[in-house]
């Protein structure tokens, strides 16, 4: 492929879907730590309740596991969220392109295809 070939984005464009995705990190962000705090504060609550040094061990086990897990779903939302934005501009920039018309069977094609996938025709 020649850089000639190649449509680049606007920086209007970027900045759009770069906000889009900056914005679902916040979202995703909070609700990582909305899961941090309710699990470990849940294992908080028991430890001050039970009030021993096992209940203070697992206390510190239910601080780390909420942590890793708000962290992970953090993670994962955003990593997700980058994903979708990608595949829906994808898409819709596909849209744009257009479609072109096979020569033998007459059926209305992508632009990207090289071979006619109903009749076989090679495709300019």
């Amino acid at each position: 492929m020649f850089f000639s070939e190649i449509e680049l984005v606007s920086w209007g464009f970027a900045f759009k879907r770069g906000f889009v995705v900056w914005l679902w990190g916040i979202v995703w962000g909070i609700v990582g730590g909305i899961i941090a705090i309710v699990i470990s504060g849940g294992a908080i609550l028991g430890a001050l309740t039970a009030g021993t040094a096992e209940a203070f061990w697992t206390a510190f086990a239910g601080i780390m596991a909420g942590t890793i897990l708000g962290v992970l779903v953090a993670s994962i939302g955003m990593e997700a969220s980058r994903v979708k934005v990608i595949l829906e501009s994808a898409l819709e920039a596909r849209e744009k392109l257009g479609t072109r018309i096979c020569p033998q069977c007459g059926r209305t094609l992508p632009l990207d295809l090289k071979f006619c996938p109903h009749c076989g025709k090679t495709l300019a």
